[in-house]
């Protein structure tokens, strides 16, 4: 939702924008801001804070199995993959 929010206000609909940030619960915010941060993080090329942000996301995530499956099959965190700690991190239940 955060995401989408950010692309409305892209778009010029700053009022669905705001609608859309608001139907988002702070929880799902903040792992949601994890999420883009890691990404933003793996391709700037520090892996480490990457990889401390997707260890946040999986502290706070209410759906840890479900998020690591989309984040394994895409490829934002495609800077990663070789990295052992994200090879264990995706990994383990």
């Amino acid at each position: 939702r955060l995401a989408w929010a950010g692309t409305l206000a892209a778009a010029g609909r700053r009022h669905d924008a705001a609608v859309e940030y608001a139907r988002a619960a702070t929880s799902e915010r903040a792992a949601e801001l994890h999420e883009l941060l890691a990404v933003f993080h793996a391709w700037m090329g520090d892996a480490d804070l990457a990889l401390d942000e997707l260890m946040l996301l999986r502290a706070e995530s209410t759906d840890w199995p479900h998020e690591s499956a989309l984040l394994a099959a895409g490829n934002e965190l495609d800077p990663l993959r070789e990295d052992p700690r994200f090879v264990k991190m995706f990994r383990q239940p």
